[in-house]
């Protein structure tokens, strides 16, 4: 009688090799977030990026509802822990419904699955044993996953074998005959009346319920969620069984991240053990001590890993000396730190290679600095030195422009479902310099809010952006629709908008500007190159209401009603009709004062400084003829009446509101209740928010740069 013995391939498995198990493409309609997503002629590296909601962790989850239809690691059924994770119980009609995004319509998941031919060679030896297992189950879960079976005896495996055995010999050429082909296809659907289906694929059942690293690839899932707790050593196995490393593959995740001195312990025992018997690193990997070394010597220069110390007592300590020569046990290095260390021991010690490794935002414990150096680490040191395919799934600026660099890697960027139907959520960002995924992502200042495909709406405004996030505040669906970009003062943003309409075509987005009213209208008939209908965008605060809502919220001691706000925000207003009115004759006569434009002559010219000297006394002539004429001082005094009539028009007529400096009117409203203008300018922003307050003049702009009616 056959034993179920695994059969390994006998040649050692080099981390050097090209081909690797991976994905290869991977499309999604109707799950969850995502309406249609297609990724394609992907790489050894994936890096998904784009705006919260996008669906970017879906592609995760649809990878794991993937891999869990086809089969189970561990006895515990998958399937069951994915339908448990969304609230959907199998055995109580179980609404498949909460996983579609249109529930009128059906969901479809495909991969495409690619194997080197050494991962095939090993699948091929052990498929009869595999289907002889498969058919010789007695128990099947209601919806057709096969689950453990119970212990039986020999002589009853013996007479379930002679009873399946033409079949088991048909499955067996038939799992054989897929082995063949250059890739694997497999699919899952949720039909429009509820019911799960999915293709049959003998293969990709095969691979997603055999863990048996390092032989054949495997899918491993590291979630947001991770904790590092401080841990004392008491005892040791020499290896982790497989079944405890794969019943945390895809689920129950957080085990993943614990016993680093367990790791590294282990890790060490089995070195020197491996040392005496003159066998060395059954991986083929460089000594372990030496690469923690290299690796905090990478991303944490100011400290070093001593190593693995015994000690008389007969006890293991794991110091971390410091710059000036103090150590501290490892337990105390930063969750960042103790991330990038144990995700390089796990993988290490589970022998994981030639498999799927995905990670969920693996930033969020790093800061800035360590982030820079992430994709490049993870490719390194998880992907190539083990032949990994790596995903990740992202928020950060740094993390993406650090993909970037590298041109081997597949970065996609998401948007939001509402792009339109069949339209492919999933836009590959090139990595070339000159690509224009790079310079729009340049301008746009955070590659991690690029949304692709979508206009640009340049903001005049501080670098710091804080006009564009009060448009976000007020109207965050619009943030959805375009880029919005806080391009500087209002000369930056001309000239920003001339060269982006230049490579119109080349960049395929639609460009508009808004900039600020100031003392004159923006002298320009495009239709794409707007102006606000307000001085500053803080005109649009000056709202009585809301205002006065903000000062009872401060217990302001005035003894102020709603109906006085009016008046008392117009006397603020009268307090700034000075600066105004000096501001106004200023532009007014500056109109006048041309700026020099000399055409600089031909240095091999003979007559060069001539030529020069002649352009310059006739620019200066012009400038001294208008001091008789529109730079006269009877010419600005008549400036000054006139400018000083019509700033008080403006004030007792309310177009004030428009018409002067809604920042400096704001200011003395912080000043006269003794807080910070920015403190001021943030409150009444909240309050509008929190009452879903949208400026007419903001929306009717904004409205246009979107083209809506």
């Amino acid at each position: 009688m056959e034993t179920s013995r695994i059969c390994r391939p006998k040649t050692k498995l080099l981390r050097t090799r090209v081909e690797l198990m991976k994905i290869s493409s991977l499309t999604v309609k109707n799950f969850k977030a995502i309406e249609y997503l297609h990724l394609g002629d992907l790489g050894d590296m994936v890096v998904i990026a784009g705006p919260n909601g996008c669906g970017k962790s879906t592609v995760f989850e649809a990878i794991k509802l993937l891999k869990s239809t086809y089969g189970h690691y561990t006895s515990n059924n998958e399937l069951q822990q994915f339908f448990g994770e969304h609230q959907i119980q199998l055995k109580r009609n179980p609404r498949f419904e909460l996983l579609l995004r249109d529930r009128t319509q059906p969901m479809e998941l495909e991969w495409v699955l690619v194997l080197n031919d050494e991962e095939k060679s090993y699948l091929s030896a052990n498929a009869r044993a595999w289907v002889k297992r498969l058919l010789i189950r007695d128990e099947v879960s209601a919806d057709g996953i096969a689950v453990s079976p119970p212990q039986m005896s020999l002589a009853e495996q013996e007479r379930l074998e002679r009873k399946n055995s033409p079949e088991i010999e048909r499955l067996t050429e038939e799992l054989k005959s897929l082995l063949k082909e250059p890739s694997l296809v497999g699919g899952v659907w949720v039909t429009s009346d509820q019911q799960v289906k999915f293709l049959p694929n003998l293969a990709i059942q095969m691979i997603c319920s055999t863990y048996d690293p390092p032989s054949l690839g495997v899918f491993d899932f590291h979630g947001p969620q991770r904790t590092y707790s401080r841990e004392n050593l008491d005892s040791l196995r020499l290896s982790s069984a497989n079944h405890e490393l794969s019943s945390s593959a895809l689920y129950n995740t957080s085990a993943k991240y614990q016993n680093i001195k367990t790791q590294l312990a282990n890790s060490y025992l089995v070195e020197l053990i491996g040392e005496k018997a003159g066998k060395g690193d059954s991986l083929g990997l460089p000594n372990l001590t030496k690469t923690i070394q290299s690796l905090f010597k990478q991303f944490f220069p100011s400290k070093e890993f001593v190593g693995v110390v015994p000690t008389p007592e007969g006890k293991l300590e794991f110091p971390v000396r410091m710059s000036d020569g103090s150590c501290h046990d490892i337990n105390e290095l930063s969750s960042g730190e103790k991330e990038i260390v144990f995700g390089y021991l796990r993988l290490r010690n589970s022998e994981i290679q030639n498999s799927v490794l995905m990670f969920d935002e693996p930033e969020l414990h790093l800061n800035p600095k360590l982030i820079e150096g992430l994709p490049e680490f993870y490719s390194e040191n998880f992907g190539r030195a083990f032949g990994n395919q790596i995903w990740m799934v992202t928020h950060s600026d740094a993390l993406i422009r650090g993909s970037l660099r590298q041109p081997s890697f597949s970065v996609f960027h998401l948007m939001e479902a509402s792009v339109g139907e069949g339209i492919n959520q999933a836009h590959r960002v090139l990595a070339e310099e000159d690509s224009v995924d790079i310079l729009m992502m340049e301008l746009i200042g955070d590659a991690a809010v690029y949304r692709p495909r979508n206009p640009v709406v340049l903001i005049e405004g501080k670098e710091s952006g804080s006009d564009v996030q009060l448009i976000g505040d007020l109207f965050p669906e619009y943030l959805a629709k375009a880029n919005f970009v806080a391009a500087g003062d209002k000369q930056s943003v001309r000239r920003i908008h001339q060269a982006l309409l230049k490579v119109e075509d080349l960049v395929r987005v639609k460009v508009f500007s808004v900039v600020d009213l100031d003392t004159e209208p923006y002298e320009d008939d495009s239709v794409s190159q707007l102006c606000w209908d307000v001085y500053h965008i803080e005109n649009y605060l000056l709202e009585d209401e809301i205002i006065y809502e903000v000062l009872c919220s401060l217990n302001f001691k005035h003894e102020l009603s709603l109906a006085d706000m009016d008046s008392y925000l117009k006397n603020c207003a009268a307090k700034t009709q000075h600066n105004l009115v000096r501001h106004r004759i200023w532009k007014h006569l500056n109109s006048f004062l041309k700026p020099l434009h000399v055409e600089n002559p031909d240095l091999n010219d003979c007559d060069f400084a001539q030529k020069m000297h002649q352009q310059l006394t006739s620019d200066l002539n012009d400038l001294m003829a208008k001091l008789d004429d529109d730079l006269s001082i009877e010419s600005i005094a008549n400036t000054r009446s006139r400018v000083e009539s019509e700033v008080l028009k403006e004030l007792d007529s309310g177009k004030w509101r428009q018409s002067f400096k809604g920042r400096d009117i704001l200011k003395l409203v912080a000043k006269d209740i003794q807080i910070q203008y920015p403190h001021l300018r943030s409150l009444i922003i909240s309050r509008m928010r929190e009452r879903d307050f949208k400026p007419i003049g903001m929306k009717r702009i904004l409205d246009a740069c979107l083209e809506i009616d």
